[in-house]
């Protein structure tokens, strides 16, 4: 076709930079989901098992779900949000995160290793999408 899977994140990175004409905050609001695909691609490698394609069906959830966290924080810090409004918005991604990591981390027990391999990449995914949704995007988004 003539997009594919590995297109994906630069397509989005496009769009993102085109609606905030800034490279910084476009990027910023991308990191969270290139975060999630190296830790997708990770637990394959740390499982010692072949990406198949439950990794890539997790990678296309997970891809969307980092760029919205990305998103909510950045936007956040570039309309200069109060206090109060961004730690609301961090307490948003949380639940959000906990409400997704106990949807699909009960499929990391399974013993079939399509379910398992959904299950554990989109626990770690997510993980990552929130650790640095949370942690990494404050430095890079200054509050002025």
């Amino acid at each position: 076709g003539l997009l594919n899977l590995h297109d994906t994140p630069l397509l989005i990175f496009i769009i993102i930079l085109i609606a905030y004409k800034n490279f910084i905050h476009a990027l910023s609001a991308i990191l969270p989901s290139v975060a999630t695909l190296i830790s997708c691609f990770a637990i394959s490698v740390i499982t010692k098992h072949d990406f198949n394609i439950m990794h890539f069906v997790s990678s296309a959830l997970l891809l969307g779900t980092g760029v919205d966290y990305g998103i909510f924080i950045t936007k956040a810090f570039m309309d200069n949000y109060t206090d109060e409004e961004i730690e609301l918005t961090y307490q948003s991604i949380f639940i959000c995160a906990l409400t997704t990591i106990a949807g699909f981390g009960i499929l990391a027990v399974s013993r079939n290793y399509s379910i398992f391999s959904l299950g554990s990449s989109m626990f770690i995914g997510i993980i990552m999408a929130f650790i640095t949704a949370y942690f990494v995007l404050p430095y890079i988004n200054k509050k002025k």
